[in-house]
């Protein structure tokens, strides 16, 4: 597709700067590149920006080690136990979704479930049939790929679930999310486990 828009110029910079002001937004440098987020709360910002870098990072590292060790067939466990333990995995951040506020030490819970959905990934991964000469490159761009794709979505849709979180409305479509991605996880588990 095509993306017809004027490029930017330093003359836009003026009416750029007003807008984003009166968004009550502005532009932050990181040491990742430049995100938006909110004028009035920047140390939180920073620190839930980092903290869900983490949490994706430690999901990337997690689905690397048996994705690798899956991949590689020193670790194999049997695909419908694999499907299963991932919608389980699904039902329970679901679930903590609805019941807990605040989930300490959640990078840990997020390593755990990254083990177990990479188990998921080397499953699509042997079914493409790679030379045993191309694993190694397929293996690290896979897992590159997957870091850099989440934390691009983290960088850019965390100003929006910060302006979403101050919103009346948020607990409740954030129930009614969990509500359904539970079910959805909890289908598709009986779905597994009836096979």
């Amino acid at each position: 597709f095509d993306v017809h828009a004027s490029p930017f110029r330093p003359e836009n910079l003026p009416e750029t700067r007003a807008t984003l002001k009166r968004l009550k937004l502005e532009i932050c440098c990181l040491s990742s590149g430049c995100a938006l987020k909110f004028a009035d709360r920047h140390a939180e910002t920073i620190a839930e920006l980092k903290e869900y870098i983490a949490l994706v990072t430690a999901f990337t590292v997690a689905h690397s080690i048996t994705l690798t060790l899956a991949v590689l067939g020193i670790a194999d466990l049997p695909s419908l136990f694999v499907e299963a333990m991932i919608a389980l995995s699904i039902c329970y951040v679901a679930i903590e979704n609805i019941f807990k506020k605040h989930v300490s030490k959640r990078w840990l819970l997020t390593f755990l479930f990254g083990l177990i959905h990479g188990m998921g990934f080397a499953n699509i991964l042997k079914d493409m049939d790679i030379s045993k000469d191309g694993l190694v490159t397929a293996l690290i761009s896979f897992n590159v790929g997957i870091e850099i794709v989440q934390v691009i979505i983290v960088i850019l849709l965390l100003p929006l679930l910060v302006w979403y979180q101050k919103k009346s409305f948020y607990r409740n479509v954030m129930m009614a999310g969990s509500v359904l991605t539970f079910m959805m996880g909890a289908y598709w588990l009986i779905e597994r486990v009836m096979l």
